[in-house]
């Protein structure tokens, strides 16, 4: 593959899972599922809407002091005329609509299944456990409904059973008893979901990667504990039956690129809603990404397959190669993000000696048996000689995922509709990526998501027009055809409700962090002490909310 070529036609394994750092999607557990429920009956043709949120109708029934909002009918109309006609419906509806109640309760009486695609995993706990009981009060019925994340965020009870005697040797030579083992441990035993978000605690962030699920080191059905005790199998079983899947853009996309067989990663629906849908195309982008980083080698190369079965010395010498590819990079540019625009030979080079390795695996593979070499019978195996068979088979798939993704960024032949970019980052472990990501991601959204004639697909944000019209969104999110648009009017009234207060801070920097949060708490305090302790407080990160809490 020497030349460049459109992201449409890019390889499917180089997508990855969502929020995951390997390498690909779990190709060998990909099996398309069909849903196991019976066709549920439609109410939504003769359902009123307008009464069912009106004063005197179940809503205002069963949540007390509700107050109908006429914006939240409205749409809610539209997104039954979107599912009713089989269309695309983009709705910017501003803060205080209810988008998430006007959009599940036509989507919930179409007796569809329905896919809710969210930025962030507040607003999905939101629905799950907020929004969706609540319907299911207002209807009088059990709506089901799973959360369906991208598989790094599950345990995996394989690695956890390989990484918590090491933790337990680890504390005993250190002569203390490791008490976030025992409760992690307690924890894993009694989940039902294996969601590391459940837990009532933070895991460091050491141990993280070595005891939740990756699509690259998971061992599909060679693993003793598949049918048992497998937390992403239980999730996708549990998608297979429910009529509501909450999940994120990332994984949306990733499942609807990869066609048939995405359908395991995620079950086919006729509704599809995109919560939150102003950061579509820059989710696009970043998951029709091809991306490899320094680090993405030689964490390959730590694994005990290649420990094993490659002499060190030709494993120094890639990882030599590796560091002198990047080095590379480093004087095509001074600014943190520079595009590229040569061949990148000691990539081609890297690639063309993993090829090489690649091939040499395959040859002495010690465990191809000759039966299956020869066509004859496979002899049975122990679990522990599947897992290794598998482990062995799973990093040569992941290594020959890695060389296809380094022909890609190696290159400086496209059409113009890529572009390749070198970002440095900051952190202990990598210092550099290489990207070639698509310039306009309209092409593979409309193909992968809006092209399906029976398929209703509906848009939804607060900010979505720009100067009142939607050509922009349906310009750079590939919508063609003549969807259905609605701009809801604001439910506040802002020049009376609202003031915008801009304070005089420092602008953050790292160096002088603690300056920075001083003055951010002691703002916050202020205010705090104006409103009378009426406000939220929203941060973009973890760790800003703790210095602040800290202060406070």
């Amino acid at each position: 593959m020497s030349n460049f070529v459109s992201p449409e036609d890019w390889p499917e394994g180089l997508l990855r899972e969502p929020f995951e750092e390997p390498y690909g999607p779990d190709w060998d557990d990909l099996t398309p599922a069909e849903p196991r429920h019976p066709p549920r009956p439609s109410r939504l043709e003769t359902t009123d809407l307008a009464a069912l949120f009106g004063p005197e109708g179940a809503l205002a029934a069963t949540l007390e002091g509700y107050e109908q909002r006429p914006s939240q009918v409205q749409m809610a109309e539209a997104v039954k005329q979107a599912i009713l006609e089989r269309r695309t419906a983009i709705i910017e509806a501003p803060t205080g609509t209810g988008k998430s109640i006007a959009y599940l309760l036509p989507a919930i009486l179409s007796g569809r299944t329905v896919v809710v695609a969210t930025a962030n995993k507040s607003l999905q706990n939101q629905l799950y456990t907020k929004d969706i009981p609540f319907l299911s009060q207002v209807l009088g019925e059990k709506i089901d409904a799973v959360v369906v994340k991208g598989r790094s965020n599950y345990i995996c009870t394989y690695k956890w059973e390989q990484e918590e005697p090491i933790r337990r040797q680890m504390a005993f030579y250190e002569g203390q008893e490791d008490e976030q083992i025992n409760h992690l441990r307690t924890w894993i035993e009694e989940t039902e979901t294996g969601d590391v978000d459940d837990l009532p605690f933070m895991l460091p962030g050491d141990l993280r990667p070595k005891i939740v699920s990756y699509p690259d080191d998971c061992l599909h059905r060679d693993c003793r504990h598949y049918y048992e005790r497998c937390f992403v199998n239980w999730m996708r079983e549990r998608a297979r039956d429910a009529q509501v899947i909450i999940t994120n853009h990332h994984l949306l996309l990733n499942a609807l690129e990869l066609g048939e067989v995405g359908k395991a990663l995620l079950p086919e629906a006729s509704i599809y809603v995109i919560d939150e849908a102003h950061g579509l195309e820059a989710t696009a982008t970043a998951v029709f990404d091809v991306e490899v980083s320094d680090f993405t080698l030689p964490q390959l190369l730590g694994r005990a397959v290649f420990k094993q079965h490659v002499d060190e010395d030709r494993l120094d010498e890639l990882r030599f190669q590796n560091s002198l590819a990047f080095s590379e990079l480093e004087r095509l540019g001074d600014g943190n993000i520079f595009r590229l625009e040569e061949d990148l030979e000691e990539f081609k080079r890297l690639a063309t000696n993993l090829t090489a390795l690649l091939d040499d695996l395959r040859r002495a593979n010690p465990y191809a048996q000759e039966e299956e070499k020869k066509g004859g019978k496979k002899k049975e195996e122990s679990a522990e000689e599947a897992e290794a068979r598998a482990a062995y088979e799973q990093a040569l798939s992941t290594l020959s995922g890695l060389i296809e993704k380094l022909k890609q960024v190696a290159s400086s032949k496209h059409d113009g509709q890529v572009v390749r970019y070198v970002e440095r980052v900051y952190s202990r472990q990598v210092r550099m990526r290489v990207h070639a990501a698509p310039v306009d991601p309209s092409p593979l959204l409309r193909k992968y998501l809006f092209d399906e004639k029976e398929r209703t697909v509906i848009c939804t944000s607060a900010t979505l027009a720009t100067n009142g019209h939607f050509g922009l969104f349906r310009s750079r999110c590939g919508v063609d055809e003549d969807p259905i648009e609605l701009i809801v009017d604001p439910v506040f009234d802002y020049p009376r409700q609202a003031l915008l207060y801009q304070p005089s801070l420092p602008s953050y920097n790292w160096r002088a962090k603690e300056r920075y949060y001083d003055a951010v708490a002691g703002e916050i305090e202020r205010l705090l002490e104006v409103s009378r302790g009426r406000a939220l407080c929203l941060f973009t990160n973890w760790s800003g909310l703790q210095q602040v809490q800290e202060r406070l």
